[in-house]
């Protein structure tokens, strides 16, 4: 995968932003097809002017093409993947900006895809009997780890709340060994079901 290297340009800087978790402490390896970068598709531009300053409208419309049904999702490895760059790296020399990799706007990252194999059974066993969880239907899972293969086997599950960890707001849902076991955590935050702004911002998602 080729992805265009940092700088000021807005809408990157938009997209990246709004990636990001908010902390409720401070104020509110398969290598994809190599894009290469000429000029954004010809529909990017559709009868509209970018302005010389920042503004509201450039924005919207940088969000517009790019979360079009054209660029279908963006995905790494897809077609998506080289509009979306194309795109990027055209903006980057609407603005003037010089590359910052030799001559290129881009630079080569590895990827890795891990796909589980459907057939995968996931089995709770209780005082009541095993419960065996079919893969997509009744249950997703996932690795990190790049690891052809991932086994739990026998780990004990403790219930751990949210699973969040914040000593500076009195609040520890790992106050009980969980070394070597299976946690199980609800999502969101804690102050999300009673919609408590005084508990980690409310509904907003945070850092935790």
């Amino acid at each position: 995968m080729r992805l265009p290297i940092r700088s000021s340009i807005c809408v990157l800087c938009l997209l990246i932003v709004a990636c990001q978790p908010v902390d409720p402490t401070t104020p509110a390896a398969t290598e994809a097809p190599s894009a290469t970068p000429s000029a954004a598709p010809k529909s990017a531009h559709a009868g509209y002017s970018f302005g010389p300053e920042i503004s509201a409208e450039d924005l919207s419309q940088h969000v517009k093409v790019l979360a079009s049904d054209e660029f279908g999702g963006r995905a790494p490895g897809t077609a998506g993947e080289t509009l979306t760059v194309e795109y990027i790296v055209a903006q980057y020399k609407r603005l003037g900006l010089q590359p910052g990799n030799g001559d290129s706007y881009t630079q080569t990252v590895p990827m890795i895809e891990t796909t589980v194999d459907p057939t995968t059974q996931l089995t709770l066993r209780g005082t009541a009997g095993d419960t065996r969880l079919a893969f997509g239907t009744d249950m997703v899972i996932g690795t990190t780890t790049g690891e052809p293969e991932v086994k739990i086997e026998n780990s004990e599950m403790v219930f751990v709340g949210y699973g969040v960890n914040a000593p500076e707001l009195n609040w520890n849902d790992y106050s009980i060994d969980v070394k070597g076991k299976t946690v199980v955590m609800l999502v969101n935050d804690p102050g999300f079901h009673v919609a408590d702004e005084s508990l980690f911002l409310g509904k907003r998602m945070t850092y935790y």
